[in-house]
């Protein structure tokens, strides 16, 4: 009889939903060795799927083995098939629409009070 694959969580990271707040809790949970976040702000690599699958690639079967989640707004669906010994798990979360537009402008309207700058592009 064969063994079960252990579980993969992968969480696909949709802004403005408490991904922030869930990531804490799965840092707190499972350590940042057991996770692995993918964040293009603190490393460029990661702003396109071949980033991803470059750095993927280069992890070894115990590394690998070692990740009980992968989760950032980076992930995609199929980066399982970098795991084939696993049984993925996707999970996300959706937030009611109205409730998700204040919110990306309450973050938008911070970042600008902050000093950030935007660069809009429009079609005309």
């Amino acid at each position: 009889m064969t063994q079960p694959k252990s579980p993969l969580y992968i969480f696909l990271h949709l802004p403005k939903t408490g991904g922030i707040t869930l990531r804490y809790h799965i840092i707190k949970r499972f350590g940042k060795k057991r996770v692995l976040f993918f964040n293009q702000s603190k490393d460029e690599k990661f702003a396109t799927i071949r980033g991803v699958n470059e750095f993927l690639a280069c992890l070894s079967d115990k590394e690998k083995n070692q990740i009980k989640i992968i989760f950032g707004h980076e992930v995609y669906y199929g980066i399982h098939r970098h795991f084939p010994n696993r049984e993925p798990r996707y999970v996300t979360f959706f937030r009611e629409p109205a409730k998700l537009y204040v919110s990306f402008y309450n973050f938008f309207k911070n970042k600008i009070d902050e000093g950030s700058q935007f660069v809009i592009l429009c079609k005309t």
